[in-house]
């Protein structure tokens, strides 16, 4: 069997375009195991004292916005009972975020990753 000039080119060219195809496809795989990895996001519950005066829950807003989180819900900020936000900060800082707000702070009761609670 004899193979054109024609048919030869056009063997190649599916060739390359097919070689071509599949490493585009395993570089966008590659960057989006990356860019996943990177931007994992943890929602965490930042519970204030409820002494704590609306001007000091507003400065403890502004310095976690300054460190990268984003308020996902402040509906109980003023509650008489638990005062608290969520918010949502790359999973990296969690502990970071844990040490800076630990101990006897004066706005901050706790802070603690914010997931589903079971009682058996």
């Amino acid at each position: 069997m004899q193979l054109s000039v024609k048919s030869l080119l056009v063997l190649i060219l599916v060739s390359l375009s097919i070689s071509v195809s599949a490493y585009q496809l395993t570089i966008v795989d590659n960057v989006n195991e990356i860019s996943t990895d990177d931007m994992a996001t943890k929602q965490v519950i930042v519970q204030f004292k409820k002494s704590s005066s609306a001007d000091e829950r507003q400065r403890i807003i502004g310095e976690l916005k300054g460190k990268g989180a984003t308020i996902v819900n402040e509906d109980n900020i003023n509650s008489k009972i638990l005062p608290f936000i969520t918010v949502s900060l790359p999973e990296s800082d969690f502990s970071a975020l844990q040490t800076d707000f630990s101990g006897d702070h004066d706005v901050v009761e706790n802070i603690e990753a914010d997931q589903e609670v079971r009682i058996q």
